[in-house]
């Protein structure tokens, strides 16, 4: 599941709060994933569901933190030009 890049510039520091708010809803519906799918099941074929959907969350997660970077640089390279930093 690809983090879609945005296509239109120039963006200001609303568009990245923004985006920055729909990557941590995702964080958290990848966290609420993780919790769900943790509870200590012994049965194989629900262990290897639960690596599964760990390993998706993990993907998400990597994904939107570098994203988060991404966005911080952007963030504040609009600020400076905007004369705020």
């Amino acid at each position: 599941m690809a983090i879609e890049e945005p296509t239109t510039k120039p963006r200001t520091l609303f568009d990245v709060n923004h985006e920055l708010h729909d990557l941590m809803l995702r964080i958290e519906t990848a966290s609420d994933i993780v919790l769900d799918v943790a509870q200590p099941l012994h049965d194989r074929e629900a262990t290897h569901y639960i690596i599964t959907r760990l390993s998706f969350c993990c993907e998400i997660i990597d994904e939107a933190c570098a994203k988060v970077r991404q966005l911080g640089d952007e963030a504040q390279s609009i600020g400076r030009e905007a004369g705020l930093a």
